[in-house]
């Protein structure tokens, strides 16, 4: 077999490539196994727009500092594909992000309504957030109102809805007087709403599971624009 330096310290990497290059014919040896020992210029190298750029920088690297044939690869979110250079698509990350902050949390809270509850339900976070709340609830919402007045008297750490506040309010029971161990938490209504179209067995985990059929609609669409997609670049080159 021929010797090949593939230039990556990492080991995942070499798991996968070792067996390819062996499949035609190539001896992967690795950057400590050459003796090259990790330098600060290492990091400079990877300052190109391109993938293929960054690639071929550090496999020209490695080979003046080794004498051998050198394999090197670079890979990565591609959100330049959004934008001309990494420069925009670094200033076009954060405005991606962005509307996640900006919406998902207060949405959530307020169960808000018109653009921003719109814009905030087109979003993962939203129904991730809605989701995982649901989740911590079930213990506190399995209580009843006699269990949680116990608890609560007893300094022990409750999470609640503002609803479930209300409603014990409302039956007399004087909780406010330990408001110190009341932790509440909001949840939206269009899983609700979502969650009442489901079987009526599954109970209290009806908005959950909403969330969660949501969240894998959204995986999936994401998959298969991503494959889509993929399958336009082969095609292309």
């Amino acid at each position: 077999m021929k010797n090949i330096l593939v230039a990556t310290r990492s080991a995942g990497k070499l798991r996968e490539l070792r067996p390819l290059l062996e499949a035609h014919g190539y001896a992967a040896i690795d950057l400590l196994e050459a003796g090259v020992p990790e330098t600060p210029d290492e990091d400079r190298l990877e300052v190109f727009d391109t993938f293929e750029e960054n690639a071929i920088a550090k496999a020209r690297y490695f080979r003046e500092r080794t004498g051998l044939p050198t394999l090197a690869d670079d890979s990565g979110l591609a959100v330049s594909a959004l934008s001309a250079t990494a420069d925009r698509a670094m200033t076009l990350l954060p405005i991606l992000l962005i509307p996640q902050v900006l919406f998902t949390f207060p949405a959530v809270q307020m169960d808000m309504k018109g653009p921003a509850g719109v814009i905030a339900r087109a979003m993962p976070t939203w129904w991730s957030f809605d989701l995982l709340r649901r989740v911590a609830l079930a213990p506190y919402e399995a209580m009843d109102d006699d269990t949680l007045d116990a608890r609560i008297k007893a300094d022990e750490a409750v999470l609640m809805t503002r609803r479930r506040v209300e409603s014990m309010l409302g039956a007399g029971y004087l909780i406010l007087q330990h408001r110190g161990v009341i932790e509440t938490t909001w949840t939206a209504s269009l899983p609700e709403a979502l969650g009442r179209r489901l079987p009526a067995r599954l109970g209290y985990w009806g908005p959950a599971a909403a969330d969660g059929l949501v969240l894998a609609g959204m995986g999936a669409a994401l998959l298969l624009t991503a494959a889509r997609g993929q399958r336009r670049w082969d095609a292309q080159r």
